[in-house]
């Protein structure tokens, strides 16, 4: 019996050590089965189609010591907040869960799917002036995704509310939208920043020109050139020719009127006489200058349509040597005519560093009058103008603005 109780004082000794350890591991344990509870119970109820009832769950688990730097639960928070049609929250969470998943090369491939998906679809946005007097912007297509469609009302109530003052960001869809006269083009892949406050805007100046497809501001341009090819009839007969064009195109009253000063190289018959051998009279070339005014309607981010009617004035000068031989009449005329021309514009997407200046490809159909008056009327018999009617199409590119 004396010695046990040396083996009972060692037992008490190596408990009273133990015992601190042992209290630290009890109080530990409930926190880690706690989080690794939450994260569990919630993923079950994500795929259980709760994703409400979920997200309590994540909720509660990100605000443990172990939450705001597992990358699982930032996911399973961005999978929910997305379900729950909060997209404000869900693009911020996959991109938690990215930038602690991929320096450890742990950011798998249903991690990778959600995150290509929310950055891909959804737009950031800085926007100032919100509230209830905003101009808020409107889908020019309509959002036929009900998804979309829901997330967007929703942001477009939070733009409405009372309480909002300074900038602040929000997502929206990816699109075209239309902000007061403007079309803006919203991108995943760039910066967006709107004004939405009802008195900016008046002057063109509204948006601040991320992604903005209209046009040019009022008083600027682009350079014009444009080839056309086209048939005609002329008193009698015939005939095939072509031109170019090279003008200066400016827009106004934000980017609805048009206006262009051009010059045009053409190649048409100006005279309607045959060779003995019955060959019809060749080209003629002539030099004009145009003026024109069209309407611009914006079919959509990606389509501009234009209906110009355009005046043009010039001179025009026959080969002489493919006249028929002994020919007294006129060689020198005054060219002038409308044109009535409907053209489709494609503008491209806002121009980057490595391109500055955008490239508008224009088609288009044309159709022309032309009269051809003789010029030193008095040295010939014949001093009839020479008409023509005829159509054809446009080809050509809209350089700056």
């Amino acid at each position: 019996m004396g010695r046990s109780i040396p083996h009972a004082l060692l037992a008490t000794c190596m408990l009273a050590a133990c015992w601190p350890g042992a209290l630290r591991a009890a109080q530990a344990s409930p926190a880690a089965s706690s989080f690794q509870h939450h994260l569990v119970q919630g993923r079950f109820l994500l795929e259980e189609g709760l994703p409400a009832q979920a997200l309590k769950q994540f909720e509660a688990a990100v605000q443990m010591d172990e939450g705001p730097g597992n990358s699982e639960l930032q996911f399973l928070l961005a999978h929910s907040y997305y379900a729950t049609d909060r997209i404000e929250q869900a693009v911020p969470a996959i991109r938690r869960a990215r930038a602690i998943a991929a320096p450890l090369g742990m950011f798998s491939a249903e991690m990778v799917q959600l995150y290509d998906f929310l950055v891909a679809s959804f737009a950031e946005v800085t926007v100032i002036g919100a509230g209830p007097e905003a101009r808020l912007p409107e889908p020019v297509a309509p959002l036929l995704d009900p998804k979309l469609k829901r997330i967007f009302e929703r942001t477009i109530e939070f733009l409405r509310a009372p309480v909002h003052s300074g900038s602040f960001e929000i997502y929206l869809p990816v699109g075209a939208y239309r902000l007061g006269g403007h079309i803006v083009e919203l991108a995943a892949d760039r910066e967006a920043r709107l004004d939405l406050r009802a008195t900016t805007g008046r002057t063109a100046s509204g948006v601040y020109g991320e992604g903005r497809s209209s046009g040019p501001p009022d008083g600027l341009g682009s350079l014009m050139l444009q080839l056309g090819a086209s048939g005609y009839y002329q008193q009698g007969s015939g005939g095939g020719g072509g031109r170019l064009q090279v003008g200066w195109l400016c827009r106004f009253l934000e980017g609805r009127l048009g206006f262009r000063f051009g010059l045009e190289a053409a190649l048409s018959r100006l005279e309607r006489l045959q060779r003995e051998d019955g060959v019809a009279t060749p080209l003629s070339p002539s030099v004009s200058i145009q003026l024109g005014i069209a309407p611009v309607f914006e079919l959509g981010p990606k389509v501009i349509l234009s209906t110009w009617l355009t005046w043009t004035v010039g001179y025009g000068h026959p080969i002489e040597s493919s006249l028929p031989p002994g020919y007294l009449g006129p060689v020198h005329y005054l060219v002038h005519g409308p044109d009535l021309e409907v053209l489709f514009g494609f503008p491209p997407p806002r121009p980057t560093r490595a391109r500055l200046l955008p490239v508008e490809p224009v088609v288009g159909l044309r159709v022309l009058f032309r009269e051809a008056i003789p010029l030193a009327l008095e040295e010939f018999e014949d001093r009839r103008p020479h008409l023509t009617v005829g159509a054809g199409v446009e080809f050509g590119l809209r350089i700056g603005g």
